[in-house]
């Protein structure tokens, strides 16, 4: 008979998912949210500055949020990628 291979498993959780991709989504959902607040709170700061015009005002938020969007989401696809493969999915061992 086979030998079973049990270092290759992983923990099935909740739905199916293994261990480390629900490790992975839930930690791009924290990041996402933390990310999102500093976001908002450093655009509360730029809007209320008196000093700037609303253009400049404007340009600032605008510009803070797309470097945001990029970084936030490079490192959600690297945690993705790293740790939120399909190893230990109910599909994927089921056959």
């Amino acid at each position: 008979m086979g030998a079973l291979d049990t270092a290759a498993q992983e923990v099935i959780v909740a739905y199916g998912e293994s261990s480390s991709s629900w490790a992975a989504s839930t930690i791009n959902t924290w990041l996402g949210v933390i990310a999102g607040v500093l976001v908002l709170a450093n655009g509360w700061r730029i809007v209320r500055d008196d000093k700037k015009e609303e253009s400049q005002k404007i340009k600032d938020v605008a510009m803070m949020s797309v470097a945001a969007v990029i970084v936030v989401g490079v490192v959600m696809l690297f945690i993705t990628n790293k740790y939120g493969g399909a190893t230990g999915h109910v599909g994927d061992i089921a056959n």
